[in-house]
């Protein structure tokens, strides 16, 4: 259900409200809504939305000591790395609070330990037993964080035991910068990963093997801004990943995913997502039925779109943005 009141623009004068299910509802400027968390016993900043503060502006936050917490949540995927394999182990979703000093998972604080590179990716360390990742995205409307925690010391030659979660967050598009159009076309790629525990032969160029193999496919995608429908146009999608070799196929019903408040869901539990991985010359295949999905609409005016989704023996990426370039 959508209404309107106001007039204008988040550009100019008062802004339009347009309040819909599909987008979430504006957390107002960056930091103007504050909460206390009574067992940490520090304050921090409310989840911003996208017309809370320009990436910019975001980004400018996260690295200033003197600025407080800034919440966030994350949805994201868990996979066990054991001696030369990965396990998937489905979504966990994780309470952050972001600092430019430390980062807090929802358990535990991670120091921060590193400086900034040129793509202003961050670390925070707990001890040597934990870790976290902080980097921008390509796009500046996303960050990925990722929490490596090790399970045991590295193993000489190949993989030691650790457990990752790998989530994207940013500012989800909201009522106040939602696009007037009524459907939105994003270009970009998909890739699916492969592991389901067992070794897989796969040599790195280190001489290391590992059973994770994947291919890419670029993708178009379509969001229906009305209905919040998200489908994969020309579905299903295959192609042959030029660098690995792998045949990949990605099928996702016209009803298959939605967003609700700007949070990328499976929108009909039985016709979710449909993902294939054929690893030349070996032969490997994953044919897998994905329902655990997540994923978020970020940006004004619906800039990016990028959603994830585990089985037990795959994983899903797919990251896409306005194909008409359109800026705030």
């Amino acid at each position: 259900m959508l209404s309107a009141c106001g007039g204008g623009n988040s550009q100019e004068g008062s802004p339009t409200l347009f309040e819909s299910d599909v987008f979430a509802k504006p957390s107002g400027p960056l930091c103007s809504v504050r909460r206390t968390d009574p067992i940490l016993r520090l304050e921090y900043c409310v989840e911003p939305t996208a017309s809370s503060a320009s990436p910019r502006q975001l980004l400018q936050a996260l690295t200033n000591p003197n600025h407080p917490y800034i919440e966030f949540t994350g949805s994201g995927i868990r996979l066990k790395a054991e001696l030369n394999s990965f396990l998937y182990e489905g979504l966990q979703q994780k309470h952050i609070l972001l600092h430019a000093d430390r980062v807090h998972d929802g358990e535990k604080f991670y120091d921060y330990r590193s400086s900034i590179s040129d793509d202003h990716t961050r670390a925070y360390a707990a001890s040597p037993t934990g870790m976290m990742m902080l980097n921008r995205d390509s796009d500046p409307q996303i960050f990925q964080v990722a929490q490596h925690t090790s399970v045991s010391p590295p193993v000489p030659g190949g993989w030691f035991d650790q457990s990752l979660w790998i989530s994207l967050v940013g500012m989800r598009t909201d009522w106040l910068t939602a696009p007037t159009e009524r459907t939105v076309r994003f270009h970009g790629h998909a890739v699916v990963s492969a592991g389901d525990g067992h070794h897989l032969p796969e040599t790195l160029p280190s001489g290391d093997s590992t059973s994770l193999t994947r291919g890419q496919c670029p993708i178009e995608m379509e969001l229906d801004t009305k209905s919040g429908h998200l489908k994969l146009i020309n579905s299903p999608v295959t192609c042959v990943d030029a660098e690995t070799g792998a045949q990949m196929t990605l099928a996702i019903s016209d009803l298959g995913l939605r967003s609700e408040g700007s949070v990328v869901r499976v929108g009909v539990s039985d016709s979710a997502v449909m993902a294939s991985l054929m690893s030349a010359p070996h032969e490997v295949m994953v044919a897998e039925t994905i329902h655990d999905i997540s994923g978020g609409v970020y940006g004004e005016r619906a800039q990016v779109v990028a959603v994830r989704g585990i089985s037990s023996k795959a994983h899903v990426v797919l990251v896409a943005r306005r194909m008409d370039g359109a800026n705030p």
